[in-house]
């Protein structure tokens, strides 16, 4: 696996233990379909209203009529199905992203590999509070996990 973390850590607004075990989460299910051979890169940018953490895996991709399910509860792809699991990975990578106001979208090329990108709405404006659990900061944004 490479990682590419961005120049500065990542600032979101997001609880930090759900933001750790989603990324946990997508590594996991990444993992799953992994191939020997094949690479991970996962990279981090943002722009100045959201954080982006990008997924990408040299793996046999997504077949394109499947990609708008990818995230679906209990939906696996047809590549998927000769491995382990239950269909729920990467939704559940969706729902607590979505829940801090943010998306997942999937993409994969014509020669296969997959492309998943986690995207977050940064800090809250200075002087805004936080409620109880949120974290201006995630530090397993930054590349450098605890």
């Amino acid at each position: 696996m490479h990682t590419a973390p961005g120049p500065v850590p990542l600032l979101v607004r997001a609880d930090a233990d759900q933001l750790h075990q989603t990324l946990s989460n997508l590594l996991t299910n990444t993992a799953r379909h992994w191939r020997p051979g094949d690479t991970v890169t996962v990279t981090t940018s943002a722009t100045p209203s959201e954080a982006l953490v990008e997924v990408a895996d040299t793996g046999p991709g997504i077949l394109d009529d499947e990609l708008p399910h990818v995230v679906d509860r209990l939906w696996r792809g047809t590549r998927a199905r000769t491995t382990d699991g239950s269909g729920i990975g990467l939704a559940v990578v969706k729902e607590p992203v979505t829940a801090h106001g943010g998306t997942v979208t999937a993409a994969s090329g014509p020669d296969g590999g997959a492309r998943l990108t986690l995207r977050l709405p940064g800090p809250a404006p200075h002087g805004s509070r936080l409620g109880p659990g949120s974290v201006q900061a995630a530090s397993c944004l930054s590349g450098k996990y605890p």
